[in-house]
């Protein structure tokens, strides 16, 4: 049941930002898991982000007054280590977007393909 929550939610924070809605690739509501992972560097990143929703939290006292879409449109546009190297998420899904361009599998926004 979140499968269609999760792709609904990304789809939209890609169209909000100009991306492509193929931009990661063709997502399936049947294929969203929540899951938990062994990846020490997926594990490091998703404490990163709890220390930043936490600082947001603290700054505002209140979890009812913290701006959640605010929060979530500053942690795209944080610097994270990927790799050796900094980058932010949308810095990321748009080099993405670009190399799946540039072979040839290019949408327009929308998710239909154009020749």
């Amino acid at each position: 049941p979140t499968g269609r929550y999760i792709v609904d939610a990304v789809v939209g924070a890609l169209r909000a930002e100009g991306l492509p809605v193929d931009a990661l690739g063709e997502l399936d509501a049947h294929d969203a898991l929540l899951a938990k992972t062994a990846s020490r560097q997926v594990l490091g990143f998703m404490n990163d982000i709890a220390s930043h929703i936490s600082y947001a939290v603290y700054a505002h006292r209140n979890l009812r007054e913290v701006d959640v879409v605010a929060v979530s449109a500053q942690l795209q546009r944080t610097l994270h280590n990927h790799g050796g190297r900094y980058a932010t998420p949308l810095d990321l899904v748009a080099g993405r977007a670009f190399q799946a361009a540039v072979a040839g599998n290019h949408t327009s926004g929308d998710g239909a393909r154009r020749a």
